[in-house]
């Protein structure tokens, strides 16, 4: 096969590969919006913190600027691979010192994982919801 073939084959694989993730980015958008994590979290800073927390979202694909973002690595099977996509909602506040919720909804090549300050949880709407309030009070010391 001549380079220009093989290009082109390649260029086929990479729009296939392009296309599938395209789709699975939105299934990750469509699965945070269906879990209401925002509203959530908009709700808590509206009641609890009378709107004086600060709430941000950070997707992996779309580079924040100013924002110095480790990757991270998830574990599976017990070994560690580099995080596929992700989207992260924070919400954040001065109560004494910094304190932050911070709701990670990571998609890795075998499996979707949901947690809340680094704890695990399902993907469900009602444990995203106790999940927030157990990390409050946590955070708070209540």
């Amino acid at each position: 096969m001549d380079w220009v073939s093989e290009l082109r084959t390649l260029r086929i694989e990479l729009d296939s590969f392009r296309a599938a993730r395209q789709e699975r980015l939105a299934q990750l958008k469509d699965l945070f919006q269906s879990l209401q994590i925002e509203s959530a979290l908009s709700e808590m800073n509206r009641i609890l913190l009378d709107g004086q927390g600060e709430m941000e979202v950070y997707t992996s694909w779309e580079p924040k600027e100013n924002v110095d973002r480790e990757q991270d690595v998830v574990e599976v099977d017990g070994e560690a691979e580099d995080e596929s996509d992700s989207i992260s909602a924070v919400l954040t506040w001065r109560e004494e010192w910094d304190r932050e919720i911070a709701v990670d909804l990571i998609i890795a090549e075998r499996e979707s994982y949901l947690q809340v300050n680094d704890v695990d949880i399902r993907l469900d709407q009602d444990a995203v919801r106790q999940a927030l309030i157990r990390a409050f009070r946590e955070e708070m010391g209540l």
